[in-house]
């Protein structure tokens, strides 16, 4: 099959295009398989000429709208736009701390702005979801403040973005080591938690957090709305910037049981000390602790 499909190229582009529509189809029924949409469509962008590459999209965008417009507009579209920014940014060899950044954004912005469509064209409130939500845990006995349920509902932009992060930080490292193995010219990912952030970097954070008030304030969302989500992507980002921190150090260590007992001992306590962890973020943006070990 591999043989007839390297002879036929053609062929094989449309075969990979069916795959990602496959892809878009089963998110309908587990959201899961969206997002080796993008890891596959870079991975194949990557081996395959400029004709072929057109074929693969086309066929990827032409079925997946024939068999559902609403997969190929919320899936398929969003997810090949990322794939295609994944395969760019790896082609050019951008540096991973820059092509993090980038897709973050680029997801972030697609995934709130369907998000946001379709909460305003559905016509659904937070109240109406916090009722709902109250309604599901009632049945099991779940007692949980209503004003806890509402404020962590008004967060969820921010969860989409530090989702967007991470995803991004996956992808990238699938996709290149994955290409690394078969060609030797791709450098591979290894090494993530040596990526830290520094004060250039909150430009950009500030930036993007400026922009998105500006945009929350013209479609007339709340304050509490605004300083919620602000105040949770700050942390979010500081206890990410923390974690790979810690994980540095951790990797310092030769002993594999020593290592797994202090991970799992900061798994078990994160919940308690993601401030603290938020904190030492925030010190190693101006202060390059990781230097102080080497």
């Amino acid at each position: 099959m591999n043989e007839y499909l390297n002879k036929n190229k053609k062929i094989a582009s449309i075969i990979f295009g069916l795959i990602n529509v496959s892809l878009a189809f089963l998110s309908s029924y587990y959201l899961i398989f969206a997002f080796f949409i993008p890891i596959f469509t870079a991975i194949k962008l990557y081996e395959m000429n400029d004709k072929n590459k057109m074929i693969f999209l086309f066929t990827s965008a032409l079925f997946s709208s024939i068999f559902n417009m609403e997969i190929c507009l919320y899936i398929m579209f969003p997810m090949i736009i990322f794939g295609n920014f994944l395969f760019d940014l790896i082609k050019k060899n951008k540096t991973d701390k820059y092509s993090i950044k980038t897709l973050t954004v680029i997801l972030s912005v697609l995934s709130l702005s369907i998000i946001g469509y379709l909460y305003y064209k559905s016509g659904i409130k937070i109240g109406d979801l916090t009722k709902d939500f109250e309604k599901i845990i009632a049945g099991q006995n779940i007692k949980i403040n209503k004003e806890m349920i509402e404020k962590s509902l008004k967060t969820i932009p921010s969860f989409v973005v530090i989702f967007s992060l991470i995803y991004s930080i996956i992808s990238l490292k699938l996709v290149r080591n994955y290409l690394n193995f078969k060609y030797e010219k791709i450098r591979d990912l290894r090494k993530i938690n040596t990526i830290r952030l520094v004060p250039k970097d909150l430009s950009l954070i500030f930036g993007f957090l400026i922009l998105a008030v500006i945009v929350c304030k013209l479609l007339k969302t709340s304050n509490e709305f605004i300083i919620l989500n602000t105040i949770v992507t700050l942390k979010s980002i500081f206890v990410l910037n923390g974690a790979l921190l810690i994980d540095y150090f951790i990797s310092f260590r030769r002993n594999k049981v020593s290592k797994f007992l202090n991970y799992l001992f900061i798994f078990l306590l994160f919940a308690y000390i993601s401030e603290a962890i938020a904190l030492v973020g925030i010190i190693d943006v101006f202060i390059n602790l990781r230097k102080k070990v080497r």
